[in-house]
């Protein structure tokens, strides 16, 4: 939330299903999600996976939510003037 208080992101939404947790960053309302951070845990698997994707294209898998982040806040931010 504290990306839309500060105007970096439009909106935000949190989705889930059986196997996996979906963490949606949007730009605008009417877009699709500009990242996504999504954690997957099949039945039999013993730890989580934790990816991040722009778009449909992944920019990191680990199964560290904490190396996922990192990767996020290297990735370029907006300049406002």
């Amino acid at each position: 939330s504290m990306g839309v208080i500060k105007g970096d992101w439009r909106d935000y939404a949190i989705d889930r299903n059986h196997y996996m947790a979906t963490f949606s960053i949007f730009r605008s309302s009417r877009e699709h999600p500009l990242y996504a951070f999504v954690k997957t845990q099949k039945p039999g698997q013993s730890e989580p996976v934790f990816a991040l994707f722009n778009g449909p294209k992944p920019l990191a898998s680990s199964g560290s939510l904490a190396t996922v982040m990192d990767r996020f806040k290297t990735l370029p931010r907006l300049v406002k003037g």
